[in-house]
């Protein structure tokens, strides 16, 4: 049994809480192996992480302006690590986004006082997920601001184009976002974004997709995001969370796909004990080897069949050989022909038989397969 809290950032206490509820023989899954399961560069848009970065980057600006500089420093640079690994966290408003990249040139103003490294690192992330915003003068010295210019001119000379569908489950007009920012309606084609690493979502009737990270180096087009499933979990680092909210019907296809995905027996949603706002996950794997023998009987009945049918003709060439005898009018074969003929009826029969045994069995098979993965399966 594998087990995941279904919690926001290092929710291993409620982890361990939701497989201690469970009552079950089978194997659990350490928390290691479900994080080693959960896809790469696929990540929630609303998060409280993603929340309490923001808020740190505006208390860090703040701070360091009312003379708290090295407290200022700190929750910044707090605040740019988790956003360089997040831009999905970035915001989409216009004057939202204007102030985190004050508050980010606040922080580039600190490094280009003795860290250079530093300073053209986020001056190039700056470049590429908030080009929409440009350096000025009036937030950072003159130097500097040419500095960050320049990393915006040579940022921009490589671009790239992308195109999307629309997501077919969407009542309301779909929007396309890269690093927060919309982008375009979809569908969309042909979009210019500056080359490098972005993170994709989808918006639509209130609702965000998961965030997934591309690299563009050269023209993409996007897959459709799932709008019945993804609004629906929220995916944080080595996490899961299913909101309270979610339907009955999609908790079961959710279970459903995820049990495909991670190749795994069976998905228990564990209710919260109190106000958690989220359900505890427990993935059921089964210590029993699947049985070979459907398989087996399946291909075995489609064999028999191709025997029989060879039989049928064989017996049939026996019965035409005893026709020809006769022929000559030297001696009576006719019970030889009926039995050769009797022979290749039943054998043709038995192919008929067989085969129809077949079809149905490989009917079943394919109608029990699994729907396809919650996530897409590099």
């Amino acid at each position: 049994m594998a087990a995941n809290p279904l919690a926001d950032e290092g929710g291993s206490e409620l982890l361990e809480g939701a497989a201690a509820r469970v009552s079950t023989e089978c194997r659990v899954l350490s928390p290691g192996e479900i994080r080693a399961r959960l896809p790469r560069g696929v990540k929630s848009v609303a998060t409280p992480a993603g929340d309490e970065a923001l808020s740190r980057l505006r208390e860090g600006d703040g701070s360091f302006y009312k003379g708290n500089v090295e407290e200022g420093k700190r929750l910044l640079l707090d605040a740019w690590t988790y956003l360089k690994e997040n831009p999905q966290s970035l915001p989409s408003e216009d004057a939202q986004r204007a102030g985190v990249y004050r508050s980010l040139l606040t922080l580039l103003r600190v490094f280009g006082k003795d860290e250079p490294g530093a300073f053209d690192e986020l001056s190039h992330w700056l470049a590429i997920h908030m080009s929409d915003q440009t350096p000025s003068v009036v937030l950072l010295p003159p130097v500097l601001a040419a500095e960050a210019s320049k990393a915006v001119e040579q940022a921009s000379r490589a671009q790239v184009l992308v195109s999307s569908p629309a997501p077919e489950s969407c009542m309301s007009a779909a929007v396309l976002h890269a690093d927060g920012r919309a982008i375009a309606g979809l569908p969309a084609s042909g979009q210019r974004l500056v080359a490098g690493d972005h993170s994709f979502h989808v918006s639509c009737d209130g609702a965000a997709s998961w965030a997934r990270a591309r690299e563009l180096s050269q023209d993409l087009t996007l897959e459709a995001p799932d709008m019945e499933i993804e609004p629906a979990v929220c995916i944080s680092k080595d996490s899961l969370a299913v909101h309270p909210s979610v339907s009955n019907e999609t908790r079961v296809m959710l279970a459903t796909r995820m049990a495909r995905w991670l190749d795994v027996d069976g998905v228990v949603l564990v209710p919260p004990r109190s106000n958690e706002g989220v359900e505890g996950l427990v993935i059921i794997e089964s210590d029993v080897t699947p049985s070979p023998w459907p398989r087996i009987l399946t291909w075995g009945s489609l064999a028999m069949s191709a025997g029989l049918a060879g039989c049928a003709a064989w017996a049939a060439e026996r019965h035409n050989d005893e026709i020809d005898r006769m022929a000559t009018g030297v001696i009576d074969t006719r019970d030889r022909a009926s039995n050769w003929q009797d022979v290749s009826i039943g054998c043709l029969v038995g192919s008929g038989a067989m085969f129809a045994v077949f079809s149905t069995l490989l009917a079943i098979d394919v109608l029990d397969e699994p729907p396809p993965p919650l996530f897409p399966i590099n």
